[in-house]
C-alpha cells in the first residue's frame, strides 16, 4: 500500500472531503493536524478515521528504557468533527 503523508495543516471539512475525493485503490493518505499534537486523519480507500499518536511518560521498570509511542483510533470525521477530535486528542 502506498502512503502520502502530508505536511502539517489544520485539517478542516473541507480538507476532509478533498482528501476523500483524492483516495484511490492501494493507497493511504495521512494528514496530520497542526493544532493538536498527534493528531491524524487517515484516509483508506474504504473508509476514514482519526487517530492520536502519543508517548506514555514515564520508563519501562524492566529495561528502564521510555515507553514507545501508542496509537489509538477515536472515531470517524461522521462521528467527530476536527474540533471534537482536537478536543478528543488533548486529553490523551
Amino acid at each position: 500500500m502506498r502512503v502520502i503523508s502530508e505536511g502539517l495543516a489544520k485539517i478542516t471539512r473541507p480538507a476532509i472531503e478533498a482528501a476523500w475525493k483524492r483516495r484511490g485503490n492501494g493507497m493511504r493518505i495521512i494528514l496530520r493536524d497542526k493544532e493538536a499534537r498527534g493528531l491524524a486523519l487517515v484516509v483508506n480507500p474504504t473508509g476514514m478515521r482519526w487517530e492520536c499518536c502519543y508517548r506514555p511518560r514515564g520508563v519501562n521498570p524492566i529495561t528502564g528504557q521510555r515507553w514507545g509511542n501508542r496509537t489509538i483510533s477515536l472515531g470517524t470525521p461522521a462521528s467527530l468533527s476536527p474540533e471534537e477530535a482536537r478536543v478528543a486528542a488533548a486529553r490523551i
